[in-house]
C-alpha cells in the first residue's frame, strides 16, 4: 500500500496545477512534474517516490530479522514498485517504477542504488530522455547486482525489473520508431 501513496498528484493539487494524467506524457512520475515544475518539483516528487521504497524495505527488513524471514524485503520491495506502477486507488494510473526502485535498491545496496541513479542522470543530462536514463540506470543495476552482488532475492529483482520495463513499453516502441521526446520544462502558467 505505500507504494500507492500518489506523490505526483499530491504536488499537482498542492500547487494548483494541472492535471497530470491530462499533461506531457501523463505519468504522474517525477519526469512528468519537471515539464512543468522545473527540478524543484521533480526532486521533491523524486524523494517522496524513492522514500516509498526505501521505507517499505526498510519495515520489512526489521520484520525479516524478528521473523526469519529472509524473502520478505526483496518481496516488499517489489510489492513497492508494483504498488507505485499499479496504485490499489486508480490500478490503470500509476507511475513508472524507476525512482521506487532506485529507493529500494539503495536501500538494499547504497552504492548500486547510486550507480543507478548517476546512470538515469547521465543519460538524461546528455539525451534529456528520462526512458533511455533509465533502462540504462535498471541495466547498469542488473550489471550491478551480478558483479557485486545484493540481498535483494534474484527472483523479487527481476520481477522488480520487469514490471518497470513493462510500465516503458509505449517509451521502448516509441524508441524502436525513432519518436522518443526530449524533457523540457514547460510552464503551464
Amino acid at each position: 500500500m505505500l507504494g500507492s501513496f500518489p506523490s505526483a498528484v499530491l504536488y499537482t493539487k498542492i500547487h494548483a496545477g494541472p492535471d497530470i494524467y491530462q499533461v506531457g506524457s501523463g505519468n504522474p512520475g517525477a519526469t512528468n512534474i519537471k515539464r512543468f515544475y522545473g527540478w524543484r518539483g521533480f526532486f521533491v516528487v523524486f524523494v517522496l517516490d524513492a522514500a516509498k521504497g526505501a521505507i517499505a524495505t526498510a519495515i520489512a527488513t526489521t520484520l525479516a530479522t524478528t521473523a526469519n524471514t529472509t524473502w520478505l524485503p526483496g518481496a516488499a520491495a517489489t510489492l513497492a514498485i508494483a504498488g507505485h506502477c499499479f496504485p490499489f486507488w486508480n490500478p490503470t494510473k500509476g507511475g513508472k517504477g524507476v525512482a521506487t526502485f532506485i529507493g529500494c535498491m539503495t536501500f538494499f545496496n547504497w552504492p548500486l542504488g547510486m550507480v543507478t541513479m548517476s546512470t538515469w542522470v547521465t543519460v538524461y543530462a546528455i539525451t534529456k530522455i528520462g526512458s533511455l536514463g533509465s533502462m540504462l540506470g535498471l541495466a547498469a543495476a542488473g550489471i550491478g547486482v551480478i558483479g557485486w552482488g545484493s540481498i535483494w532475492p534474484a527472483g523479487s529483482f527481476l520481477t522488480a525489473v520487469a514490471l518497470i520495463v513493462f510500465q516503458h513499453r509505449t517509451n521502448l516502441q516509441h524508441f524502436k520508431e525513432g519518436q522518443l521526446t526530449r524533457i523540457i520544462h514547460e510552464d503551464f502558467e
